[in-house]
């Protein structure tokens, strides 16, 4: 008897043992970037994706012109597209009115990369009262370990 409850413990024991680790917990998705996350870092786990919406304006020459782009090896740019006033909801298409551009980026291997955007007339030369955007993306294949 005593055989069989130590050959039982045993084996219970080396079953859960070998149960698989528990998975780690889902990180919430990343915030919405805009241009108040200017000079920000964003930290992403490779298959993460953020996504970057800033007012724009072509309608009267403005719009978001990159001086540098991430680098597509680490994190990749996989959406850019404006949307209008009238697709947004208003019923009536305003001369000069703004919309917003929006872009989503994915990020693909582990490294760090940036992206810097100017909001000018792209043919105008750049001035110093020109609005900038600066992000850094950092990416790794792990979220770090919370102490």
């Amino acid at each position: 008897m005593k055989l069989t409850a130590a050959l039982t413990l045993a084996a219970a024991y080396l079953l859960a043992s070998c149960a698989a680790p528990e998975p780690p917990k889902p990180r919430p998705p990343q915030p919405l970037l805009t241009a108040a996350d200017h000079d920000k870092t964003v930290n992403l786990i490779i298959g993460e994706t953020v996504d970057l919406h800033l007012e724009s304006n072509p309608t009267t020459g403005y719009s978001w012109n990159s001086l540098q782009l991430p680098d597509g090896k680490i994190v990749k740019q996989t959406h850019h597209a404006y949307q209008g006033p009238a697709e947004s909801g208003q019923t009536h298409l305003l001369v000069g009115a703004g919309g917003v551009e929006h872009w989503k980026f994915l990020a693909v291997a582990e490294g760090k990369t940036a992206l810097d955007l100017i909001y000018r007339r792209g043919w105008e030369e750049p001035q110093e009262t020109d609005q900038k955007l600066s992000i850094r993306f950092v990416v790794t294949k792990e979220a770090p370990k919370e102490e």
